[in-house]
C-alpha cells in the first residue's frame, strides 16, 4: 500500500455530546481499523493483540504524552475480553479509553490494572468479572449495560470506582472487595442480587436511587464512611446474619 492509497477509518462514536472520529490507517477507504469492523469479520485474539500493541508508548521509549496522539478505542466491537495474570497497561501513559464499546463478555482475574479504564456507554453480552485483580487507577463503568453479572470480588481499587446508572441483569457482587476511595452506584439498576459480603469501603458508598430486584447481602461488610441509600427501592435488604460495621454516617430514607 502506498501513502497515497492510505485512507483513515473514520468511524465516528459519539461521547459525552460529542464525536469521536478514528484516524487509524486502513488499506482501502471502505474499509474499517480491526476496532471498529464488525466482530464476526476478527478473532478475539486479533483484536486482543492489538489493543496490547497499542497501549504501550512509543517504540523509542518515550512516552505518549499528546491527547491527539493516543489510541482510543471508543466504540470498538470485541468479542471476549479476557486477561488473567496480566499486568495491564505497565508500559502506558494514558487511560484506556473504552467508551461505547461492544463485548461478548469482560473479564480481567487476577490481574493489574495501571491506568484508568473507562468502560462508560458500553454494552456487554455476557458477564463482566474482575475477580482478585488490583486497580491503581479509576474504574469508571457509568451508564453501561451488561446482560449477564459483575462480579468485582476479592478486587482492591486503589482509587475512586464509578458505577453510576449502570444496569445488570443478573447479580452485583462485591464480595471480599476492597474499595480504598470509595463507590458511586448511584441510580444502579439490578435485576438479580446484590452482594457484600465481607467487602470493605475505605470512603463513602452511595447507592442513591438505586434499585434492586434480588436479595440484598451485608455480612462482616465494613463502612469507613458509612453508606447512602437514599431513594433506593431494595426488594429484599437481608443477610446480616454476621457482624456489619458502619462506622461512618449512614444515611438513608429506607
Amino acid at each position: 500500500m502506498s501513502p497515497a492509497d492510505a485512507s483513515d477509518c473514520g468511524h465516528e462514536t459519539e461521547t459525552d455530546g460529542a464525536e469521536l472520529a478514528c484516524g487509524r490507517t486502513v488499506d482501502d477507504e471502505d474499509e474499517k481499523c480491526v476496532f471498529h469492523r464488525p466482530q464476526s469479520a476478527k478473532t478475539d485474539e486479533e483484536i486482543l493483540e492489538e489493543f496490547v500493541d497499542e497501549i504501550q508508548d512509543a517504540p523509542d521509549g518515550r512516552p505518549v504524552v499528546s491527547k491527539e496522539k493516543r489510541p482510543c478505542f471508543a466504540g470498538a466491537k470485541f468479542g471476549t475480553i479476557q486477561f488473567e495474570d496480566t499486568q495491564l497497561a505497565a508500559n502506558c501513559s494514558f487511560p484506556l479509553d473504552l467508551r461505547e464499546v461492544d463485548a461478548r463478555e469482560i473479564s480481567l482475574k487476577s490481574s493489574e490494572v495501571v491506568r484508568t479504564l473507562d468502560l462508560s456507554g458500553s454494552n456487554v453480552e455476557g458477564d463482566v468479572v474482575v475477580e482478585n485483580s488490583v486497580f491503581d487507577s479509576e474504574l469508571i463503568c457509568d451508564d453501561i449495560d451488561i446482560s449477564g453479572s459483575l462480579d468485582l470480588s476479592k478486587a482492591e481499587f486503589d482509587r475512586p470506582v464509578s458505577l453510576v446508572d449502570v444496569t445488570v441483569d443478573g447479580d452485583l457482587i462485591l464480595d471480599g472487595a476492597t474499595f480504598h476511595n470509595g463507590i458511586n452506584c448511584n441510580e444502579v439498576d439490578v435485576g438479580g442480587n446484590l452482594s457484600l459480603k465481607e467487602a470493605e469501603f475505605g470512603d463513602k458508598v452511595s447507592f442513591e436511587g438505586a434499585e434492586v430486584f434480588g436479595d440484598v447481602s451485608m455480612s462482616d461488610t465494613t463502612f469507613r464512611e458509612g453508606i447512602c441509600i437514599h431513594d433506593a427501592e431494595l426488594a429484599e435488604l437481608g443477610g446480616f446474619d454476621e457482624v456489619v460495621d458502619f462506622s461512618g454516617q449512614t444515611s438513608t430514607d429506607q
